[in-house]
């Protein structure tokens, strides 16, 4: 399945970016694509909206986790995941990235503390 991700800002200004479609092994590269290009032009606070995602593979989990170990080195940088389904909550859960990834309900939710 393909996917699209297109990018958007927040009302306080914080970098979305929207993925639309499930991140199967084949789209986690558009995905790690997309979230390099925000990381290599200076995006330090990342929101990534799941609410049109109901699969996320072993690839996006690696994408998520080395752009979080990146924008983290920055002062203040976050990444941080919100709108994710139930089976998709899981999917963190059990690889156990919600030990150190904030996955939250919605988008003023994952925006608090940043």
């Amino acid at each position: 399945m393909n996917i699209t991700i297109t990018t958007s800002l927040s009302e306080t200004g914080t970098q979305i970016l929207h993925v639309h479609g499930n991140i199967d092994s084949n789209a986690a590269q558009a995905l790690e694509t997309a979230l390099w290009n925000l990381i290599d032009a200076g995006t330090t606070q990342i929101l990534v909206d799941l609410h049109d995602s109901n699969y996320v593979s072993s690839g996006a989990l690696r994408t998520f986790l080395t752009a979080h170990k990146e924008v983290r080195q920055s002062p203040g940088g976050d990444l941080r995941l919100y709108g994710a389904n139930e089976y998709v909550q899981k999917i963190f859960d059990l690889a156990g990235f919600t030990q150190f990834l904030t996955l939250a309900p919605d988008l003023h939710t994952a925006e608090q503390g940043l």
